[in-house]
């Protein structure tokens, strides 16, 4: 290794031991701020707190980066698949590890942010919840969904991409696959976390393929979130809903008033065809099957009309009264044979008393 790497590597380890103590840093005056919010007492501390687990989770977590006292230390793996030994510098799998601290850049933007102010988190805490990260996460996707969700899959394709390059990299001589070219390796990328697979280039080394099933599971969760946000973006907003269901409510209604003219028209005829042809069954029967077809047009009409109105006075109203015509047209033969007996009984009782009349004798008559 040159003196230039070796330079660098000391850079980066001293950067690292600057961050561990400001992580340390970060959490100790979150205390103290909570302490001087009377959320805490001063007698709390990082372990009492339940906070030194994850200071402690976030320090190692960081420490896995490119060390000096481990230039030229290698691990090889034996590809039994292609028949080779593949030599991998162990700075360079730190370096792989070390790229994934690309969230404490999203912890950064979260922290300025306004969902992580002092306003917000008084507001937070007076409805029983925290502004933490993941309450702005929550945040940011409601107001912002399409750019936080294009910048994580351009750093992923990126970040993911270079750690293909460097685990596949030493096989792409004998795979015919140029991994060497960072290009092929965000392809693949690409390919991966849309669960396309063309199959045209794939990893081939363990630690490839391990980095592989990561994008699998991590390509799910953002296309779900994409599929999220498109149906977000299709759903109305209240006056867009209100506008909709407005027009389909005037749309409806005048459908539904062009089925009521069609079942009168159908009613009146289907008299007509009674008067007429009062024997004539075949007709009648016709006749009755095109006033049926024309009701229950006018029910379906009028079941769309009820999912976008509220009231249903008229509506039902309009039913009782064709329910009514219904159920007139089906009685009607025997109502009119009552009415024209009762009509005979009334003439006959009428000729009755007529005649008695004229034979009573008139007063002014001599003996």
């Amino acid at each position: 290794m040159t003196s230039h790497s070796t330079t660098y590597l000391i850079y980066i380890s001293i950067s690292n031991f600057g961050l561990l103590w400001t992580m340390y840093i970060r959490y100790d005056l979150s205390l103290k701020l909570d302490i001087m919010k009377n959320q805490l007492t001063q007698y709390d501390t990082l372990w009492s707190t339940g906070q030194c687990t994850p200071l402690i989770l976030e320090m190692a977590f960081s420490l896995l980066s490119p060390c000096p006292f481990l230039c030229g230390v290698q691990i090889t793996e034996v590809n039994t698949n292609w028949g080779v030994t593949i030599a991998y510098e162990l700075n360079q799998i730190f370096l792989c590890v070390s790229l994934l601290r690309i969230y404490m850049l999203y912890n950064f933007f979260f922290c300025i942010s306004k969902f992580m102010n002092p306003r917000s988190k008084r507001i937070c805490h007076m409805n029983g919840c925290d502004a933490n990260n993941w309450f702005a996460v929550k945040a940011i996707m409601k107001e912002q969904p399409y750019a936080f969700l294009s910048a994580t899959i351009v750093l992923t394709v990126i970040i993911f991409g270079y750690m293909l390059r460097i685990f596949d990299g030493p096989l792409s001589d004998i795979s015919a696959q140029d991994y060497n070219d960072i290009r092929n390796s965000m392809w693949n990328v690409v390919i991966t976390m849309t669960t396309t697979g063309y199959g045209d280039i794939y990893p081939k080394s363990n630690l490839g393929r391990l980095v592989g099933v990561f994008l699998c599971f991590w390509g799910t969760f953002l296309v779900s979130f994409f599929v999220v946000t498109i149906n977000n973006m299709l759903s109305f907003i209240p006056g867009e809903e209100h506008a909709y269901t407005l027009l389909q409510r005037l749309h409806f209604k005048e459908q539904l008033k062009l089925h009521a003219i069609n079942v009168l028209g159908s009613a009146f005829r289907q008299r007509i065809t009674r008067r007429r042809y009062p024997h004539d069954e075949a007709r009648n029967f016709a006749a009755m099957c095109r006033f049926r077809a024309k009701l229950l047009t006018f029910h379906q009409s009028v079941d769309q009309v009820r999912t976008f109105c509220d009231g249903q006075t008229e509506i039902d109203i309009l039913m009782s009264h064709l329910e009514h015509l219904r159920e007139d047209m089906d009685s009607m033969d025997g109502r009119q044979a009552s009415v024209e007996d009762n009509l005979a009984l009334v003439v006959t009782f009428i000729k009755n008393l007529s005649s008695n009349l004229e034979q009573i004798p008139s007063p002014t008559a001599t003996p």
